[in-house]
Formats: C-alpha cells, structure tokens, sequence
C-alpha cells in the first residue's frame, strides 16, 4: 500500500472513530453511521488485506460473523418454513449486523486511534449531555422540537416523585432516559478506569469528574436496571483496578449510593414496584411470550425481529400490552425467541470469545481493555431486564467500547 493510500485510510479511520462517538454524545443516527461506515471500512480492509488481524482476535471475529450471519439468514429462514408470515420492519431486521460492528472497529484500529480527541469528545460531550440532564430532572424540558427532528421529550417529562416538588426521568442529549441511563453504563468502566489509571493527575481528575457526571446521569434517570448496573460496575472497577484504601473508598461509594436510594422516596417506590413488575408485571408477560415462542420453535426461533409478530397473537391470552411486544425484555430470551438454540449457542460464543479477548488484552497491561470489559459486565446485568440491542444507539455505545478495548495500547509498549 503506498504512502497516498495509507494516509487516507487512517484519516478515514480516526474520521469513522470520532463520527461514532459524537454520536454516541448526541443522536442514534450518527452512531450508526458510524457503526455501519466503521463495517463497510472493515470489510475492505479484511478483504483486500490492507492490514493484519492479530491472532488473538481470530476467535472472536469469527465467532461475531457466525453470529450476526445467523441473525440475518433465520428470517428468510422463518419465512420459508413457514414460522413466520411477515418480514419485520426494516428498522429492526437492519439491527442483526449491527454486533458485526465490535469485530470491524478492531480491524479499523489497526489503522491507528486518536485517543486524545476521542478523550476529549467522550468527556466534554456527555459532561455537556449530564448538564442538560439536570436541568430535564428538576423542570422536565418544557420545550418541544420541530417535527422533522423526530425527537420526542415524553420520556422526560414522567414525574417519578411521590411527594412535594416534581422530578423528572432525565435523558440529557438522547432525551430518553433509558436511552441515556444505559449508554451511561457502556462509559462507565472505561471512565472509571481512566480515573485511577491515567498518567496525568489533571487527566485522571476530569476522568473522575466524568465518572461523578454518569452516576448522578444514571440516579436521574430513575432507571432501576441502570442504577443496580452501575453499582456492580463501581464495586468491580474498584476491586479490579486499586488496592487498599483506594479500594475500600470505592466499596464504600458504592455503598453510599445504596443509602442515597434508600434515604430517596422516589427510589425507594421504583424499587418496591420492581420484584412485582418482573415477576407478576409486564415484563413477566413479555418472557413468557419469549419463552413460548422459543417453545414452538426450539431450533432456528420465529427469525430476528419477528418477536412482534408472534407477541402480537400471545397478547390476548397473556394479556399484554402492545407496547411490549417487540421483545422478550431479556437479552437471552429474546435471542432464544427470535434466532432458537442456534442463535443462542451462537451469541454464547460471542459474548465468550469477546470477554476472553478482552480479559487477555487487559491481563497484556492494556487498562483501558479492562474498563471494557466493566462495560461488557454492565450489559449483562441491564440486559436481564432490556433487550439493549432494541435501541441501536444502546448497543452502539457497548460494541464501541468494547471494539477499541479489543485494541487498546498496553502500557509497557505504549505508555
């Protein structure tokens, strides 16, 4: 490859890598055009042999491929055997190659990463983002936007107080609290690992400043699944990355945050309402349809993205609202749902290849590959409850950590 075409493909790459975080900052639409440019460039770079694939990343390429490529032929599939009589919206089914995007931003990396401008657009922005959050949680954004911004502010005007002066479910630039809340679980391992692991003490402060912004982003959310995430990912960051009394200082925040919750009314009745709402309470009635489905169609599932279709007729009986009916509100259940054991034992491969991959690169000296995988323990926790891929911007937010966490530098090499 001669100098001219190098040059370019790198700018390309940081330009693709920049793109994909300013959106996770503001707007779905930006991050998957990210997602899917940073795909297109690595498929190119895959097939024409512009740059080598490590071998340790073999695994879970191949295993990320697999997976996704089931995703995408058990619709067809479902179709042509007759488990399914519809395609599902395009929207929807366009989400089974968005995992494919982890594997292509390891390969894309290999052209380089601007670390520092990514630092400083992640920082700065959700910072910015958590500011707006505040203000969406006392006063609940009394302002409408044009209609052909498609952003809606329902989400955050839902008063979760029981008692004296409103307050509201913020959802900062996304303007979703859920949306926001979990996204803000993706940054928090890599945000808390820069804290304590950076070279500079300015770095590490702004680092802990981020941190302080996603956890007080996250208790304004109200979002439960968010605010249990956050507590394991702050109690694991500290064990994994400090010792003594830095790390019991880290238990005993996370310990405080319990007692915030306790001490607050509002969380106290969104915690009361949650063994009801998962045992007896729509998400019951979401798994149950899951779980069903999966029962029919034990092997390939009813295809992806056909869970509403199925759901839909289950409604009646279960007696289940239409808004539910995407998914099974659980990562595995729905993948059972909708792809059958073979989606499943396929998703176990991806999620097992990644986390060791990871686990090695941080083992290696890489730190901030240890912050990923803190992010891939909080996806697992939020996606008992969330099917997370349902919102791409979500899911994007994860499979961008945890790509550049396959390739992060390791200290002894490149401090």
């Amino acid at each position: 490859m001669d100098e001219r075409a190098s040059v370019g493909l790198r700018r390309a790459a940081h330009a693709i890598i920049l793109v994909w975080a300013v959106g996770i900052v503001l707007r779905e639409p930006i991050t998957q055009a990210g997602a899917y440019a940073a795909i297109a460039l690595g498929l190119y770079l895959w097939i024409a042999k512009k740059v080598e694939v490590p071998r340790e990343l073999w695994p879970f390429v191949l295993s990320a491929a697999a997976y996704c490529g089931w995703q995408v032929v058990s619709t067809p599939l479902s179709l042509s055997t007759g488990a399914s009589a519809h395609w599902p919206p395009f929207a929807r089914f366009g989400q089974a190659v968005e995992p494919l995007a982890v594997a292509a931003l390891a390969i894309v990396a290999q052209l380089g990463v601007p670390w520092v401008k990514l630092g400083w657009t992640l920082a700065v922005g959700w910072l910015a983002s958590c500011a707006v959050a505040v203000y969406q949680h006392l006063f609940g954004w009394p302002f409408d936007f044009p209609a052909w911004m498609k952003l809606s502010t329902q989400r955050v005007r839902e008063n979760f107080a029981t008692g004296g002066a409103p307050r509201y479910g913020a959802g900062g630039f996304q303007f979703h609290r859920l949306r926001f809340g979990h996204a803000a679980i993706a940054l928090l391992g890599p945000a808390l690992a820069a804290a304590v692991r950076l070279g500079e003490k300015k770095a590490r402060i702004l680092a802990g400043v981020v941190v302080a912004a996603l956890l007080g982003g996250i208790w304004m959310t109200f979002a439960r699944a968010a605010f249990g995430a956050a507590l394991i990912v702050v109690a694991a960051g500290f064990v994994l990355f400090t010792r003594g009394w830095v790390r019991r200082g880290g238990l005993i925040l996370a310990a405080a945050l319990v007692l915030g919750a306790v001490a607050s009314p509002a969380w106290r009745d969104r915690f009361a309402r949650a063994g009801a709402n998962v045992l007896e309470g729509e998400r019951m009635q979401a798994m149950t349809a899951g779980m069903r489905m999966f029962r029919e169609h034990p092997l390939f599932g009813v295809g992806f993205g056909n869970h509403r279709e199925h759901a839909r007729a289950l409604a009646p009986e279960l007696h289940m609202p239409d808004h539910i009916t995407w998914d099974s509100h659980d990562i595995w259940i729905t993948a059972m749902a909708e792809t059958g054991l073979v989606g499943l034992l396929l998703m176990l491969a991806f999620h097992g290849t990644l986390a060791v991959a990871l686990y090695r690169r941080f083992k290696a000296g890489a730190w901030i590959a240890g912050g990923a995988l803190l992010s891939w323990v909080g996806f697992l926790v939020l996606g008992g409850v969330h099917y997370l891929p349902f919102h791409s911007s979500v899911a994007l937010t994860f499979y961008f950590v945890w790509g550049l966490g396959l390739v992060a530098p390791i200290e002894a090499r490149d401090p």
